[in-house]
């Protein structure tokens, strides 16, 4: 599979999750992946919440990945370990987001960018 530089670069970050610090502070370098579903709110990870703080805002959420493919690899086996989500929600769509500390100016609300989409129907085709 041909990877592009962004993707290289999110598979080559250093974050260490077990840093001494009580959370997690995402950066342009070393940004973390929020994982949820658009029927029941986000999931959690197994990583150490992530806090993003200005001089305004602060703002601070669950981290479910810290490398790009591992994200994607840890959603499909969330999925495939909760298949009864499917049933429950045959039209729901599970999404991830790059959060990288960064803030809308205007909202006052962190930036998080979709990065990558699977729905339900697709899920049950492809993880099963």
């Amino acid at each position: 599979m041909k990877t592009s530089k962004n993707t290289e670069l999110l598979n080559n970050q250093t974050l260490n999750p077990m840093e001494t610090s009580e959370y997690i502070t995402p950066t342009k370098e070393s940004p973390v992946f929020v994982a949820e579903c658009d029927w029941f709110g986000f999931i959690e990870g197994i990583y150490k919440d992530f806090l993003i703080e200005t001089e305004n805002v602060s703002s601070c959420g669950q981290t479910f990945g810290i490398h790009y493919d591992k994200a994607i690899t840890d959603l499909h086996t969330w999925i495939k370990e909760n298949p009864k989500v499917l049933e429950d929600y045959p039209k729901c769509k599970f999404n991830l987001y790059l959060v990288d500390g960064s803030y809308d100016s205007k909202t006052d609300r962190r930036k998080e960018q979709k990065i990558y989409t699977i729905s339900a129907k697709n899920a049950k085709r492809f993880l099963f």
